[in-house]
C-alpha cells in the first residue's frame, strides 16, 4: 500500500478542520457557557469597581488571559470592553431615567471615580454626561 506525500500532515489538518467546524457549529460548547455565565456575573456585579478582569477570572477559576480570549471570541469584544459598555448602557439609564447627579450615577453605575466616568462617557458617546441628559430627559 503506497500512501501519498504527507499524507499525515493533510490527515491531521483535516481532523482539526472537522473538530473546528464541530466547535463553532454547537452551541452547547464549553466556551460558549463560559462566555455566558461570565456575562452573567458582570451583569448581576456591574456595580462593583473591584469588577476587573483578574477578579473575573479568580472568581472563575481560570487565567484571566484565556477567559479575555473567550470572551473576545464569543462577543467581538474584550472582558473589559464588555464591562465598561455594560457600565455605560446603566449609566445613561440613570441619566435619563432619574435625578441623580453625576457622582452618584458614576458610584452606582461601577466607575468608581466621576472623573473617570465622564472621561469613558464622552469617548464611548461622544458628549458629556450633562450634555446626554439635557438631550434625552425631560428633567
Amino acid at each position: 500500500m503506497i500512501q501519498k506525500p504527507f499524507y499525515k500532515e493533510t490527515a491531521s489538518a483535516y481532523l482539526k478542520l472537522c473538530l473546528m467546524e464541530f466547535i463553532n457549529k454547537n452551541p452547547d460548547n464549553k466556551s460558549s457557557t463560559l462566555a455566558n455565565d461570565v456575562m452573567k456575573y458582570v451583569y448581576e456585579n456591574y456595580s462593583s469597581p473591584d469588577l476587573t478582569n483578574n477578579h473575573i477570572a479568580e472568581v472563575f477559576g481560570y487565567h484571566p488571559y484565556y477567559l479575555n480570549n473567550i470572551i473576545k471570541t464569543e462577543t467581538g469584544k474584550t472582558l473589559h470592553q464588555q464591562i465598561v459598555d455594560y457600565r455605560l448602557s446603566v449609566a445613561t439609564n440613570y441619566l435619563v431615567a432619574s435625578e441623580m447627579d453625576v457622582n452618584t450615577i458614576s458610584w452606582k453605575s461601577g466607575f468608581g471615580t466621576v472623573s473617570y466616568f465622564i472621561k469613558t462617557f464622552k469617548e464611548k458617546m461622544g458628549t458629556t454626561p450633562h450634555r446626554y441628559r439635557k438631550e434625552h430627559s425631560d428633567f
